[in-house]
Protein backbone atom coordinates (compact mmCIF):
# COMPACT_ATOMS: atom_id res chain seq x y z
CA UNK A 1 0.00 0.00 0.00
CA UNK A 2 1.17 3.12 -1.08
CA UNK A 3 1.89 5.41 1.62
CA UNK A 4 1.48 9.12 1.05
CA UNK A 5 3.66 12.29 1.49
CA UNK A 6 0.27 14.24 3.64
CA UNK A 7 -0.13 10.59 6.01
CA UNK A 8 3.37 9.98 6.35
CA UNK A 9 3.45 13.60 7.62
CA UNK A 10 0.33 13.01 9.64
CA UNK A 11 2.01 9.88 11.27
CA UNK A 12 5.01 11.75 11.95
CA UNK A 13 2.96 14.39 13.89
CA UNK A 14 0.89 11.72 15.85
CA UNK A 15 4.52 10.56 17.28
CA UNK A 16 5.42 13.54 17.98
CA UNK A 17 2.50 14.60 19.91
CA UNK A 18 2.12 11.11 21.67
CA UNK A 19 5.92 12.05 23.25
CA UNK A 20 4.96 15.00 23.62
CA UNK A 21 2.12 14.27 25.99
CA UNK A 22 4.09 11.33 27.66
CA UNK A 23 6.76 13.91 28.73
CA UNK A 24 4.54 16.15 30.21
CA UNK A 25 3.09 12.95 32.02
CA UNK A 26 6.18 11.62 33.31
CA UNK A 27 7.71 14.89 33.99
CA UNK A 28 4.64 15.26 36.28
CA UNK A 29 5.07 11.79 38.57
CA UNK A 30 8.75 12.02 38.69
CA UNK A 31 8.58 15.90 39.35
CA UNK A 32 6.06 16.28 41.69
CA UNK A 33 4.39 13.21 42.43
CA UNK A 34 7.39 10.25 43.47
CA UNK A 35 9.52 12.37 45.50
CA UNK A 36 6.48 13.21 48.01
CA UNK A 37 5.79 9.28 48.29
CA UNK A 38 2.32 10.04 46.23
CA UNK A 39 0.82 8.11 43.45
CA UNK A 40 -1.66 9.29 41.09
CA UNK A 41 -3.27 5.91 39.97
CA UNK A 42 -2.25 3.77 36.87
CA UNK A 43 0.67 1.50 36.46
CA UNK A 44 2.76 4.62 37.52
CA UNK A 45 1.13 4.45 41.10
CA UNK A 46 1.93 0.59 41.07
CA UNK A 47 5.41 1.31 40.04
CA UNK A 48 6.05 3.98 42.35
CA UNK A 49 4.62 2.08 45.23
CA UNK A 50 7.26 -0.74 44.19
CA UNK A 51 9.95 1.50 44.06
CA UNK A 52 9.54 2.93 48.09
CA UNK A 53 8.80 -0.69 49.17
CA UNK A 54 12.25 -2.13 47.63
CA UNK A 55 13.91 0.43 49.71
CA UNK A 56 14.57 2.91 46.32
CA UNK A 57 16.24 -0.25 44.61
CA UNK A 58 14.02 -0.89 41.79
CA UNK A 59 13.42 2.44 39.54
CA UNK A 60 9.76 3.30 38.40
CA UNK A 61 10.83 3.40 34.58
CA UNK A 62 11.67 -0.85 35.08
CA UNK A 63 8.92 -1.74 37.05
CA UNK A 64 6.02 -0.13 34.70
CA UNK A 65 7.66 -1.69 31.95
CA UNK A 66 7.56 -5.49 33.18
CA UNK A 67 4.13 -4.78 34.59
CA UNK A 68 2.85 -3.83 31.55
CA UNK A 69 4.36 -6.08 29.36
CA UNK A 70 2.78 -8.59 31.60
CA UNK A 71 -0.76 -6.59 31.11
CA UNK A 72 -0.57 -6.55 27.58
CA UNK A 73 -0.02 -10.11 26.61
CA UNK A 74 -2.93 -11.08 29.47
CA UNK A 75 -4.70 -8.70 27.51
CA UNK A 76 -3.68 -10.48 24.01
CA UNK A 77 -4.91 -13.68 25.61
CA UNK A 78 -8.23 -11.78 27.09
CA UNK A 79 -9.43 -9.37 24.60
CA UNK A 80 -7.10 -10.43 21.32
CA UNK A 81 -5.00 -8.17 19.65
CA UNK A 82 -6.30 -4.94 19.82
CA UNK A 83 -3.37 -2.95 20.74
CA UNK A 84 -1.37 -1.05 17.72
CA UNK A 85 2.24 -0.45 17.08
CA UNK A 86 1.64 3.04 19.22
CA UNK A 87 0.48 1.56 22.11
CA UNK A 88 3.79 -0.21 22.19
CA UNK A 89 5.73 2.50 21.26
CA UNK A 90 3.87 4.53 24.49
CA UNK A 91 4.79 1.96 26.70
CA UNK A 92 8.35 1.57 25.67
CA UNK A 93 9.00 5.59 25.25
CA UNK A 94 6.96 5.91 28.81
CA UNK A 95 9.68 3.88 30.58
CA UNK A 96 12.31 5.77 28.63
CA UNK A 97 11.02 8.82 30.22
CA UNK A 98 10.35 7.81 33.62
CA UNK A 99 13.75 6.01 34.00
CA UNK A 100 15.57 8.99 32.70
CA UNK A 101 13.95 11.90 34.36
CA UNK A 102 14.15 9.94 37.70
CA UNK A 103 18.00 9.98 37.36
CA UNK A 104 17.56 13.52 37.14
CA UNK A 105 15.33 14.50 39.16
CA UNK A 106 15.34 14.10 43.19
CA UNK A 107 13.76 16.22 45.17
CA UNK A 108 10.25 17.61 44.65
CA UNK A 109 9.96 21.22 42.72
CA UNK A 110 7.14 22.20 45.21
CA UNK A 111 7.17 21.53 49.23
CA UNK A 112 3.48 21.67 49.35
CA UNK A 113 1.77 18.08 48.59
CA UNK A 114 -1.55 18.99 47.98
CA UNK A 115 0.09 21.38 45.61
CA UNK A 116 2.36 18.98 43.79
CA UNK A 117 -0.79 16.31 43.78
CA UNK A 118 -3.46 19.33 41.99
CA UNK A 119 -0.24 20.34 39.88
CA UNK A 120 0.69 16.68 38.63
CA UNK A 121 -3.00 15.31 38.23
CA UNK A 122 -3.75 18.62 35.60
CA UNK A 123 -0.29 17.90 33.67
CA UNK A 124 -0.99 13.63 33.89
CA UNK A 125 -4.57 13.92 32.32
CA UNK A 126 -3.13 17.14 29.92
CA UNK A 127 -0.50 14.05 29.03
CA UNK A 128 -2.61 11.26 28.63
CA UNK A 129 -5.25 12.93 26.44
CA UNK A 130 -2.96 14.53 24.42
CA UNK A 131 -1.36 10.88 23.99
CA UNK A 132 -4.97 9.14 23.67
CA UNK A 133 -6.30 11.87 21.24
CA UNK A 134 -3.28 10.86 18.93
CA UNK A 135 -3.93 7.32 19.10
CA UNK A 136 -1.29 6.47 21.84
CA UNK A 137 -2.10 4.62 24.84
CA UNK A 138 -0.16 4.18 28.04
CA UNK A 139 -2.19 0.43 28.49
CA UNK A 140 -1.30 -0.25 32.04
CA UNK A 141 -4.88 0.12 33.70
CA UNK A 142 -6.73 0.61 30.79
CA UNK A 143 -6.19 -3.25 30.03
CA UNK A 144 -7.94 -3.90 33.40
CA UNK A 145 -10.34 -1.56 32.83
CA UNK A 146 -11.34 -3.27 29.52
CA UNK A 147 -10.93 -6.65 31.16
CA UNK A 148 -13.66 -5.48 33.85
CA UNK A 149 -15.63 -4.30 31.38
CA UNK A 150 -15.69 -7.60 29.48
CA UNK A 151 -16.95 -8.94 32.83
CA UNK A 152 -19.06 -6.86 34.76
CA UNK A 153 -21.47 -3.92 33.69
CA UNK A 154 -19.05 -1.12 34.52
CA UNK A 155 -18.41 1.38 31.73
CA UNK A 156 -14.25 2.05 30.79
CA UNK A 157 -14.51 5.23 32.72
CA UNK A 158 -16.36 4.13 35.73
CA UNK A 159 -13.70 0.39 35.77
CA UNK A 160 -10.86 2.90 34.86
CA UNK A 161 -11.57 4.98 38.28
CA UNK A 162 -12.12 2.13 40.64
CA UNK A 163 -8.50 0.30 39.72
CA UNK A 164 -6.64 4.16 40.06
CA UNK A 165 -8.61 4.35 43.40
CA UNK A 166 -8.02 1.22 44.82
CA UNK A 167 -4.20 1.73 44.09
CA UNK A 168 -4.64 4.93 45.50
CA UNK A 169 -6.39 3.60 49.04
CA UNK A 170 -3.71 1.04 48.91
CA UNK A 171 -0.67 3.93 48.76
CA UNK A 172 -2.57 4.88 52.07
CA UNK A 173 -1.39 1.74 53.82
CA UNK A 174 2.83 2.00 52.30
CA UNK A 175 2.44 5.71 53.59
CA UNK A 176 0.33 7.51 55.33
CA UNK A 177 -3.30 8.92 55.61
CA UNK A 178 -2.61 11.94 54.36
CA UNK A 179 -0.43 11.55 51.05
CA UNK A 180 -3.16 9.09 49.98
CA UNK A 181 -5.68 12.05 50.74
CA UNK A 182 -3.37 14.05 48.42
CA UNK A 183 -3.05 11.31 45.97
CA UNK A 184 -6.93 11.09 45.78
CA UNK A 185 -7.10 14.77 44.79
CA UNK A 186 -4.63 14.45 42.07
CA UNK A 187 -6.34 11.46 40.99
CA UNK A 188 -9.88 13.76 40.48
CA UNK A 189 -7.99 16.83 38.76
CA UNK A 190 -6.23 14.01 36.44
CA UNK A 191 -9.63 12.69 35.85
CA UNK A 192 -11.04 15.99 34.75
CA UNK A 193 -8.82 17.40 32.47
CA UNK A 194 -8.38 13.81 30.52
CA UNK A 195 -12.35 14.00 29.99
CA UNK A 196 -11.78 17.98 28.53
CA UNK A 197 -9.07 17.41 26.64
CA UNK A 198 -10.30 14.46 24.59
CA UNK A 199 -13.86 15.91 24.43
CA UNK A 200 -11.86 19.19 23.13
Amino acid sequence: MKITKEKLMSEIRAYLLITFGLLIYTFSVTAFLAPHRMVGGGVTGISTIIYFLSGEVIPIGYSYFVINFLLVAIAIKILGPRFGFKTIYAIFMSSFLLSVLQNFIHEPLLEDKFMCAVISGIMCGAGIGISLVNGGSTAGTDIIAMILKKYTKLNIGGALFLVDLGIVIASCFVFDAQTGLCSLCGLLAKSLVVDNVIES
